[in-house]
């Protein structure tokens, strides 16, 4: 994943918490389209969590076969390799914790719209 990816992943992110939170300043603007709308971009974040996990685990794989690789061997290609892997998977679970901790947020903010709409809802939660 190039690092441009990333930036429009969290510009996205940046650019639907200030919509929602310039909607929930004003009260009138609570409606069933704005919790199905914060609903869906929910969805759209947890994929992209999903298929980060998935990529994650698959360098930490990696990570573990090139140290298992340069420990048998001990060959300067197997280090390089190594580092390689070891970078990545700092910068996956560094952007899967940015993602996972989104998702988390957005709940409390659809928890809250849902309580606000149907009184139904389970946290008192309001963005700062």
């Amino acid at each position: 994943m190039c690092r441009k990816e990333v930036l429009i992943i969290t510009e996205y992110i940046k650019k639907h918490e200030n919509y929602i939170r310039s909607l929930l300043s004003s009260e009138e603007a609570y409606s069933d389209e704005l919790l199905k709308y914060h609903l869906k971009q929910i969805a759209w974040v947890q994929h992209e969590r999903l298929v980060h996990l998935l990529v994650m685990f698959f360098v930490a794989f990696l990570l573990v076969l090139s140290f298992a690789a340069l420990y048998i061997t001990g060959s300067w290609p197997f280090v390089l390799l190594f580092v390689l892997f070891l970078v990545l998977t700092f910068f996956y679970i560094k952007h899967y914790y940015f993602l996972e901790n989104t998702v988390q947020r957005w709940y409390r903010i659809a928890n809250y719209l849902n309580k606000e709409l149907t009184g139904t809802g389970t946290e008192d939660y309001f963005p700062q």
